[in-house]
């Protein structure tokens, strides 16, 4: 039992030196884009120039610049939740092989 879990352990290691972790805020999901970009008016403007709307589905998600600080996000986390109070942090996986 012992050796398994070492042999996981030595298996998982170099797949973290390919994966790094970013996180960004996701601030919200609308399915009218235009009701979506009303909302995003409320925010103040430095705050509006770090957000990106993607279109997944019928889903227009607004989320901020994805960075490897987090500890910039907790700070500025509660400027968007005044807005939008739903607003999360969000871990993202990315590789770094591709």
């Amino acid at each position: 039992m012992f050796r398994l879990l070492i042999i996981t352990t030595l298996l998982i290691l170099p797949l973290q030196s390919i994966a790094s972790v970013s996180y960004t805020v996701r601030i919200a999901a609308y399915h009218n884009v235009d009701s979506l970009k009303q909302e995003l008016k409320k925010l103040p403007p430095a705050l509006r120039r770090t957000v990106e709307v993607e279109k997944k589905g019928d889903l227009h998600i607004a989320s901020s610049i994805q960075t490897e600080d987090k500890t910039t996000l907790q700070r500025l986390l509660p400027s968007y939740q005044k807005t939008f109070p739903d607003a999360f942090i969000f871990k993202v996986l990315k590789n770094r092989g591709k």
